[in-house]
């Protein structure tokens, strides 16, 4: 192993071209390969780019003409922002994590396609966390441990309702549930019913 150093920023040619660090290092390997950047895009170019990239969507008649009316140096940068917190952007980045924790709102089981009506809660919680900016560590946490995070079983012992982060941390452990579970006396069951 060795550790982290910061490369120098490479020098290149068309540093007109050069919006940032990182463009340098890729305008240089395009250069030491004979290569170009392609042209800038236009601006609505970049709004439906940075639209379907972000949120999965296209974007507004509403939002290209703002976006094209707006003159300031930063409008590109504004709309980035406006994008991120759009609650659409939570929800196309949190079905990747779903697919992934195998989310169903039903058993999927043959013949007996039960519907799971507290599902939602899970997929609600991944999409809150995605538009939360919730750090990945912390949500990595929240779904192994999330009942042991907030003190569940206190709270269970003396309140009549649970506090809505206890309840949060409890949702957050249902990844755990999408997998078949041996200690339920019917996992033979379901395990040989997939």
């Amino acid at each position: 192993f060795q550790p982290p150093v910061r490369p120098a920023v490479p020098t290149v040619r068309s540093a007109d071209r050069v919006m940032n660090e990182v463009d340098a290092f890729v305008l240089k390997r395009l250069e030491d390969a004979g290569l170009s950047m392609a042209p800038e895009a236009e601006r609505v170019s970049l709004l439906r780019r940075a639209s379907f990239d972000l949120t999965g969507l296209p974007p507004t008649p509403d939002e290209v003409e703002r976006f094209l009316s707006d003159e300031r140096s930063d409008a590109y940068e504004r709309m980035i922002d406006r994008l991120l917190a759009s609650p659409a952007y939570g929800e196309r980045w949190a079905r990747h994590w779903l697919d992934v924790a195998g989310f169903a709102e039903s058993a999927g089981i043959l013949n007996e396609d039960r519907k799971l009506p507290l599902a939602w809660r899970f997929r609600d919680y991944v999409i809150r966390s995605f538009n939360n900016d919730k750090p990945y560590d912390r949500f990595l946490q929240e779904q192994i441990a999330g009942d042991e995070l907030t003190g569940y079983w206190p709270a269970h012992d003396t309140l009549d309702h649970l506090p809505d982060d206890v309840v949060e941390g409890i949702v957050a452990t249902g990844y755990l549930r999408t997998a078949a579970d041996p200690s339920r006396p019917d996992f033979n069951g379901i395990k040989n019913a997939a």
